[in-house]
């Protein structure tokens, strides 16, 4: 019943997608803040393939929008997805007149990252819209991980500072911590 709520809620399906199984935590943050991670696990695992982790973007319901392309993306590729929202969306807290930046942004990840694939295990790292801010910063970090990050992918990724200076649209709230 808590489950079905929890969906409802966050804007999920109450039902699992056939061939997909969803669990549900949360990983805390320095700030006192929280994310929450939803588990996007195959019935059929392919025990070749890296699990993702992944950082969605800004929205009213941010894992929720990406519910059924996760679902399909984990049924069909045989992995499991680890999907969080940024500090402050739906499926995540902060404590109030805290900031979102890129560093709380950037250690959401690596947290989520810590507490879902075990130390020198490999996975892919994912991102949509302000979600790849973390995956950028990993990409020229991978030693702030003992997890290895096999593939980067970003998907619409918002500019870098270096490209907001040249012109790009970016929101100033994240080029003051870049």
């Amino acid at each position: 019943k808590c489950t079905k709520l929890l969906r409802q809620v966050v804007g999920f399906h109450t039902e699992d997608t056939k061939g997909v199984r969803l669990s549900f935590q949360a990983v805390d943050l320095s700030n006192r803040g929280q994310v929450g991670v939803v588990k996007f696990e195959p019935e059929k695992r392919d025990p070749k393939k890296s699990p993702i982790v992944f950082a969605g973007g800004l929205g009213p319901m941010t894992i929720g929008a990406y519910f059924a392309l996760l679902s399909q993306l984990s049924k069909l590729e045989g992995r499991p997805i680890y999907a969080f929202s940024p500090p402050g969306m739906p499926e995540s807290t902060q404590p109030e007149g805290t900031k979102v930046g890129p560093d709380l942004i950037y250690e959401s990840y690596l947290k989520v990252v810590k507490a879902t694939i075990s130390e020198g295990g490999h996975f892919v790292a994912m991102g949509h819209s302000l979600g790849t801010v973390p995956i950028r910063h990993l990409y020229f970090h991978p030693n702030d991980l003992t997890q290895i990050a096999d593939q980067f992918v970003m998907i619409t990724p918002v500019p870098a500072e270096q490209e907001a200076k040249a012109g790009f649209s970016f929101n100033p709230l994240f080029l003051q911590g870049s």
